[in-house]
């Protein structure tokens, strides 16, 4: 893959005062925590989607903010609807990313908010879950359900 280098920066890229760092095909798996660590944000433009995102999953475990379309279950991977754009909109894509690359505050809150999302789909917290769940169904001594 070689050095991480910025891609030509379009004017609304500068404004956001961010290094965009375009990589096209296929990432080693031993070079994608690098990438991942060195993402502020992750974008999900898909205009159709009907599985899961190997992407969105590895955003997630590295507690890193996501842009994604309004299709299929990619909502599911973000907690505020700011992060949420319609499919096929370029323009609201584009004032998306900036609004979150430009506004700390939202940035850091965002950030919180993955952080939160990684800690709920830990496999901890589904193990505690699904035991909580057996329990609940657990049939008491006397024969009734609880």
């Amino acid at each position: 893959m070689g050095t991480l280098e910025p891609v030509c920066r379009s004017d609304s890229e500068i404004r956001a005062g961010k290094d965009v760092i375009q990589v096209l095909g296929y990432v080693p798996a031993d070079q994608v925590g690098a990438l991942f660590s060195a993402s502020d944000l992750v974008v999900l433009p898909y205009r159709y989607f009907d599985s899961q995102s190997g992407v969105g999953a590895a955003a997630i475990a590295f507690n890193i903010p996501m842009i994604v379309t309004d299709t299929g279950g990619l909502p599911d991977l973000v907690t505020d609807p700011v992060c949420v754009v319609p499919c096929g909109d370029p323009a609201a894509l584009a004032e998306k990313i900036l609004k979150v690359l430009s506004d700390d505050r939202l940035y850091r809150k965002l950030k919180n908010d993955a952080i939160k999302i990684e800690k709920a789909m830990s496999w901890d917290h589904i193990a505690n879950q699904t035991i909580s769940l057996y329990h609940r169904f657990q049939k008491k001594k006397d024969g009734t359900w609880q």
